[in-house]
């Protein structure tokens, strides 16, 4: 598959990783579109739908976390998760035994994200509640908000 590259409209001085990610995902979406592709794979793994959970929670009072395929009607695209149900610390130590590439955000906004923060919110859970971040995704996958399917 071709690389398929394309240009941000955000500047150093409006650099937000919300609206960031969501323009990303447009440019993905619109390449798919132009390469006439219907699915999409990303790499959100457990641990990212309990951030995204906890984040939706504090920041729009919503129960809603990653879930592992949804149709996107204002796109006519299909998101797959295929390693939502895998942990990322299993993921990374299959990645390095591997010999596969860890591809990090190299924003320094991204160093102090409200991501980082729920993260850190986490692991500080888990010291009294080992399986919180296990707990969490669980719970975004069977009773978390699907309204993205919506047209």
């Amino acid at each position: 598959m071709n690389l398929v590259i394309r240009s941000s409209t955000q500047t150093k001085d409006t650099l937000e990783c919300y609206r960031c990610s969501r323009e990303r995902r447009k440019l993905i979406f619109e390449a798919a579109k132009e390469l006439g592709a219907n699915t999409i794979a990303f790499g959100h793994h457990r641990d990212d739908s309990a951030q995204t959970l906890l984040l939706n929670l504090l920041h729009k009072a919503e129960f809603a976390a990653n879930l592992p395929k949804i149709y996107m009607h204002a796109y006519d695209v299909t998101i797959i998760r295929p390693l939502i149900y895998i942990d990322e610390k299993s993921l990374s130590q299959f990645a390095q035994q591997y010999g596969f590439q860890r591809i990090t955000c190299q924003c320094p906004v991204g160093q102090n994200s409200k991501r980082k923060v729920v993260d850190q919110i986490l692991s500080d859970l888990e010291v009294h509640f080992p399986h919180v971040r296990s707990n969490l995704a669980k719970a975004g996958l069977l009773y978390g908000s699907d309204k993205a399917k919506s047209p």
